[in-house]
């Protein structure tokens, strides 16, 4: 029988995940309840052998990770299988490997990583910067960014490092900060919120710190 697709279904365009040169086959997805955290695996030949490989999205498939090797290479890895916490939060994947004797079965967990450590804010004229520690636990997966946000407001700045300046913030408004670290498994939860106060110096201020003026009358000679 001919299979029917809905006529109100909407596709995404095509997007190819593995390399080009060499098959790549048995692919796998799972995903969250709510669909946000999708993770696709499959075995690929390089060559000589068959590797496992993977990718992962946290924003229902608009973008895709890098494409990470998952078994050793030297030997056939071969019919992955993956699964999925409800949440996203945490996913396990299994294939089968010839070891150059036997057919074993191997597997690995991903998670998100732990929160960013430590956030540090200092202020400036309409900016913030904000610095933090590494988390002590990446998941498994190196952390391959950060992002910063700020309450109230929308600002928000992304780095690679451990540091960065949120811009566009108004003078006299006192904001938090979070700081979310990310890896090929997705986010992980924000860090605890740090605050910054801005102040300006009001015109009693200002007057308090300039010094007078005074006419000095010097005595006779």
């Amino acid at each position: 029988m001919p299979v029917l697709v809905s006529a109100s279904t909407n596709w995404s365009d095509v997007e190819t995940l593995s390399e080009a040169g060499e098959d790549a086959a048995y692919p796998a997805v799972a995903m969250s309840a709510d669909g946000t955290t999708q993770t696709i695996i499959w075995y690929r030949y390089d060559g000589a052998n068959t590797l496992v490989q993977v990718t992962t999205s946290v924003d229902s498939g608009a973008t895709w990770s890098d494409v990470e090797t998952l078994s050793e290479a030297g030997q056939d890895a071969e019919y992955p299988a993956v699964a999925m916490s409800d949440d996203g939060t945490t996913q396990t994947i299994t294939w089968e490997r010839y070891d150059g004797a036997n057919e074993r079965v191997q597997a690995t967990v991903g998670d998100f990583s732990s929160v960013p450590t430590s956030p540090v804010a200092v202020g400036g004229n309409g900016e913030v910067l904000v610095s933090w520690s590494a988390p002590v636990d990446d998941g498994g997966r190196t952390v391959t960014g950060y992002t910063v946000s700020s309450s109230p407001g929308t600002g928000t700045c992304v780095t690679a490092s451990t540091s960065c300046a949120v811009t566009g913030l108004t003078n006299g408004t006192e904001y938090s900060f979070t700081v979310v670290a990310t890896n090929t498994t997705g986010d992980s939860d924000p860090s605890v919120a740090v605050s910054r106060p801005y102040r300006r110096f009001s015109a009693s201020m200002r007057s308090a710190l300039t010094a007078p003026w005074r006419s000095l009358t010097l005595p006779p000679t």
